[in-house]
């Protein structure tokens, strides 16, 4: 659907996380979307990019609440762009609301703001995306973070 909407040449970001598969006789990393089924496109409300989006397959929906559509604020997005070019490793996570906000201090996720949690004696950091009620979790090891 991605590369549908790319030829029609509207702007689209799909996220991908590495994930490990494991067969009987090895593992492989292979690249899946963050947030199965969903992908974000920039567009006008009101707009022929609009109509070219729900007219292409596999669209079923564009995410909102009543008439309005849902915006995915920008520094959420650039949030999920950082942890996809560093290729971090990435694991679902249910979406949080409630917890303490953070701040990656130092390294190469640097200024990544999330949520604070423990999963089995590990620190992660929870990125959320509001508008579709979806999170990644990064592990946190080796990385400093700070309150926001």
């Amino acid at each position: 659907m991605a590369e549908q909407l790319e030829r029609k040449r509207l702007p689209v970001f799909l996220p991908l996380r590495l994930e490990v598969h494991r067969w009987q006789d090895r593992h492989q990393k292979v690249e899946v979307p963050m947030f199965r089924g969903y992908l974000f496109a920039q567009f006008a409300p009101a707009s022929v990019e609009r109509t070219a989006i729900l007219r292409t397959v596999g669209v079923v929906r564009i995410v909102g609440f009543g008439q309005n559509y849902a915006e995915v604020p920008a520094e959420q997005i650039a949030a999920l762009r950082r942890l996809a070019d560093e290729r971090a490793l990435l694991h679902p996570h249910r979406y949080l609301r409630v917890g303490q906000r953070v701040k990656i201090a130092s390294g190469a996720l640097a200024g990544v703001e999330g949520i604070l949690v423990r999963v089995k004696k590990q620190d992660r950091l929870v990125v959320a995306v509001d508008a579709i009620r979806q999170a990644v979790a990064v592990e946190l090891a080796g990385y400093e973070v700070i309150p926001v």
